[in-house]
């Protein structure tokens, strides 16, 4: 595994792109703003959630830990993404 600042920066770069696709799929006519708005606000709310959770592991179980955060970031990430293909 990569250290937490490339964790970090991971997550920020994913997230980041997440972004970028909501704020592009705002700028088309026809399109529903609540709901990307609500996406966006999400999106930032995964950011700061998993972020912070990398500096809070246990001492002997960090494998485990990673990489149950890698999965669930992953998952949330997916989730997200199939949101923005709906909208």
């Amino acid at each position: 595994m990569a250290n937490k600042r490339d964790l970090k920066k991971n997550i920020q770069y994913i997230c980041n792109n997440l972004l970028a696709d909501c704020v592009a799929l705002s700028l088309c006519e026809g399109c529903d703003r609540g709901e990307i708005d609500a996406i966006m606000t999400e999106t930032l709310h995964v950011l700061r959630d998993f972020t912070s959770r990398i500096g809070h592991c246990e001492k002997g179980k960090e494998r485990i830990f990673y990489k149950k955060l890698c999965a669930d970031f992953t998952e949330k990430a997916n989730s997200l993404a199939e949101r923005i293909a709906k909208v």
